[in-house]
């Protein structure tokens, strides 16, 4: 896989456990439900990801995308 593949890869990984995340987190009666945990296990994912794709030869500059993601992520919280 190209460099592009791998960071394209990980967006759209972190992309989705954005959304399963912030359904998740919103879900009412879910044993998930407003639990903040799910946020920083949402966030850690994306984190190995990110991270993993580094130990293939991506570059840091490549991935700096991911602070948008935390940002989100914390978002998820103060929004409700």
């Amino acid at each position: 896989m190209t460099t592009e593949e791998l960071v394209e890869k990980a967006k759209e990984y972190c992309e989705e456990e954005y959304r399963d995340t912030k359904m998740l987190y919103n879900r009412k009666g879910s044993y998930f439900y407003h639990d903040d945990s799910i946020v920083k296990t949402g966030l850690k994912y994306c984190l190995a990801v990110v991270q993993f794709i580094q130990t293939c030869g991506v570059k840091y500059e490549d991935v700096s995308w991911y602070d948008d993601y935390r940002k989100k992520f914390s978002e998820i919280q103060k929004n409700y």
